[in-house]
């Protein structure tokens, strides 16, 4: 399908077209490579129906080991042809209705997001119940010099999560390149969380079990109470109450 330049980027910050740039690099190559084989481990834990896969690095396939069929890829912006399930969306406003998701995957999106927290209300928004969204992303105490590019933190992004009725499931960080070694493995494994180049979160979308309460309506009787009655000392008044004789 062929289209016309669709560039509308406003939505994300000035430094990701420099970034893009840098992943034409080889460290920026390796880095997607190593994100690649991260999501191969998580996507065929993941079911459902509809899964979107929102990247800022282009029309990437970062779900192609997902066990489910109707994919979407959401691009910033798309010159030319689009690649097959492909749209050009803004991630801030979905054009998705409430509870229609079942996967949403985050490639960085909320790295370069102006307004990140508005992104990920909108993704869980679009997520059904016991939807997952898996969110990948620098970590901005990793000891390397990606730390030059904007990151989410850990802890903030908890919050926002725990805030949006989220419970994480799995967190792991990552680094890009591997150690030799079991040793260096076990080490390398442990300090991933803390000084890895990026993490992958897969956080569930919570629901509200609430069970409706009954109200107990109590019946109470009714008190007596006294009924005036006409008196009966003067029946004449009675009967003529105006005095007329």
């Amino acid at each position: 399908m062929k289209l016309a330049s669709v560039i509308d980027e406003s939505a994300y910050k000035p430094s990701l077209k420099k970034w893009r740039n840098w992943l034409d690099s080889p460290a920026g190559q390796q880095l997607l490579a190593a994100e690649q084989q991260a999501l191969d481990r998580i996507m065929p834990g993941l079911f459902g129906y509809h899964l979107l896969s929102q990247s800022v690095a282009g029309s990437r396939q970062l779900a192609q080991q997902s066990t489910i069929r109707h994919i979407m890829h959401s691009l910033p912006s798309a010159r030319g042809e689009l690649p097959f399930g492909g749209l050009v969306m803004r991630p801030d406003e979905l054009p998705f209705a409430e509870n229609s998701l079942d996967v949403i995957v985050l490639h960085h999106v909320l790295d370069f997001a102006r307004q990140p927290h508005q992104v990920l209300r909108e993704a869980i928004r679009a997520l059904i119940p016991s939807g997952h969204l898996v969110v990948v992303g620098y970590n901005p105490a990793g000891l390397t010099r990606l730390r030059r590019w904007p990151a989410l933190s850990k802890s903030r992004l908890n919050d926002w999560l725990t805030l949006l009725s989220c419970r994480v499931e799995h967190r792991q960080g990552h680094f890009v390149h591997r150690f030799n070694g079991p040793v260096l493995n076990y080490c390398q494994h442990g300090l991933a969380d803390w000084f890895g180049v990026f993490s992958v979160t897969v956080a569930c979308k919570e629901v509200s079990s609430m069970i409706p309460i009954r109200p107990s309506w109590r019946v109470r009787p009714l008190l007596p109470m006294p009924v005036a009655r006409p008196s009966m000392r003067n029946p004449k008044a009675m009967r003529n109450p105006k005095g007329d004789n």
